[in-house]
């Protein structure tokens, strides 16, 4: 069950990066309009903060969820070890 809470805290923080990184490209390519900001790196930094303020309730979830289930599923179907033997 340690590998649900972990797959899904790393998947929150991904999650988070990967909305975090679209928002960085969106505006450099696309610049900002709302804000009248021609694309480039301003664009860019300025577009990250706004995704990361109006989206991240979208973000971390999914994020978490996805990596919740991909532990469980890691959980579920752990390893089978053979019995060790002493063999010379």
């Amino acid at each position: 069950m340690v590998r649900s809470v972990v797959g899904a805290a790393i998947g929150a923080g991904v999650g988070l990066i990967a909305l975090l990184l679209c928002g960085a490209v969106y505006g450099f390519v696309n610049g900002v309009p709302t804000a009248a900001i021609p694309p480039g790196l301003r664009a860019a930094g300025v577009s990250t903060l706004f995704f990361a303020a109006f989206l991240w309730p979208l973000a971390i979830p999914t994020g978490g969820l996805i990596g919740g289930l991909a532990g469980l599923g890691s959980w579920v179907v752990r390893e089978v070890r053979r019995p060790e033997t002493d063999e010379d």
